[in-house]
């Protein structure tokens, strides 16, 4: 049998939910079955490094120097340029964009006579950061993958073409493969208090920033695992914090999968202050190691948070949000239950979801 190629398009492979799902599920396709390409649109990420040597890796060039750009308002089309060079190394017959960042690249595979799946994780309010051509392409996809049943919904009101759900899952043997024995903090009596992801409003960093300010003199340590964009909103948090020189938050970019999920598993509870979640694989990777997760009620955390693994929060407002983070873990503390979380997300299996994403691939392209 031939393989089957596909060329993956992602932002840049950081750690970030949507990327972690792309990466978990491209390291187990079958290099004897499947011919693998992923292309970076932007800067190259941490799991870069990590993926299999069998998987052919291209770097987008999106910003030009003067000659370049002169050739570009001279009408030469420097991204299809990059594109059909890549095309030539391998005939990929599958282009499979992941997230809405790289959509923009669709408009181009009707020059290459190439299938189009796009990976949607993020709910419809996002579309607002996409042009309404760029859009359409996506609506033109062969395929349309939604991660969580929120994401389908929405998507499934326009959409009339083959869509499916392919639940993001967290890899559990990858985490048990990791020697995650926990640390102690100096000062035992302190409470780590964990978030991970992009700095962003999306992620409600600020929000994050805020909470620790007002609860400065509990005996709480905020953490927040994450990369600064280059962005004005990185640039405001970054000057924020320098001026209000909080002691007890810190913010820390690992550099590799066994420093995120070690910060992860040394912290006690896990704090998500996302204005927005399709789903939110970070809040599933604590639970499983074992972490009441403390989540604004902003989506797709209402699809496996309860009252045994978690508490969602059903206000913006940070004064309230303190409140409420407080009493939960005083709750838990005087209930003797710190530490014990049980595992509701045993519906999310990477197992089942990789098959049944197989699958899909193999139907697109038989």
């Amino acid at each position: 049998m031939p393989q089957r190629k596909i060329l993956f398009f992602t932002s840049s492979l950081n750690r970030t939910g949507a990327e972690v799902v792309l990466f978990n599920l491209i390291c187990r396709l079958d290099a004897n079955n499947f011919k693998i390409g992923i292309v970076i649109t932007s800067q190259m990420g941490e799991l870069v490094n990590e993926l299999p040597a069998h998987i052919n890796v291209y770097k987008l060039q999106t910003e030009y120097n003067l000659i370049e750009k002169v050739r570009h308002n001279l009408g030469e089309d420097l991204i299809y340029k990059q594109l059909k060079q890549i095309q030539e190394i391998q005939s990929y017959g599958i282009w499979y964009v992941n997230s809405l960042s790289p959509s923009y690249l669709l408009k181009y595979a009707t020059r290459f006579n190439v299938k189009t799946v796009s990976h949607l994780h993020e709910i419809s309010s996002n579309y607002s950061y996409l042009s309404s051509t760029d859009f359409k392409y996506i609506l033109d996809s062969n395929l349309i993958i939604a991660c969580s049943q929120i994401v389908h919904k929405e998507i499934s009101n326009v959409f009339d073409g083959s869509l499916e759900i392919v639940k993001s899952a967290i890899d559990t043997d990858y985490i048990d493969s990791f020697d995650l024995n926990q640390k102690k903090d100096d000062d035992n009596n302190k409470v780590n208090i964990i978030c991970a992801g992009s700095i962003s409003d999306r992620k409600g960093t600020d929000i994050f920033i805020q909470v620790a300010d007002l609860l400065k003199a509990e005996k709480f340590k905020f953490i927040w695992l994450g990369n600064y964009s280059n962005n004005g909103y990185s640039h405001w948090i970054n000057r924020t914090l320098e001026k209000i020189s909080l002691s007890n938050i810190e913010f820390i970019s690992p550099q590799n999968q066994l420093e995120y999920y070690t910060q992860l598993n040394n912290s006690e509870y896990y704090f998500s202050t996302s204005r927005e979640e399709s789903l939110g694989l970070s809040m599933m990777e604590a639970i499983y190691l074992g972490k009441p997760v403390i989540a604004l009620n902003s989506g797709g955390p209402s699809l496996f948070i309860d009252d045994t693994n978690g508490i969602l929060i059903d206000s913006y407002n940070v004064h309230e949000i303190a409140r409420q983070l407080t009493d939960y873990i005083t709750l838990r503390k005087s209930n003797n239950t710190k530490g014990l979380v049980k595992n509701h997300i045993k519906d999310y299996n990477l197992n089942e979801e990789f098959t049944k994403w197989e699958n899909l691939l193999c139907q697109l392209l038989p």
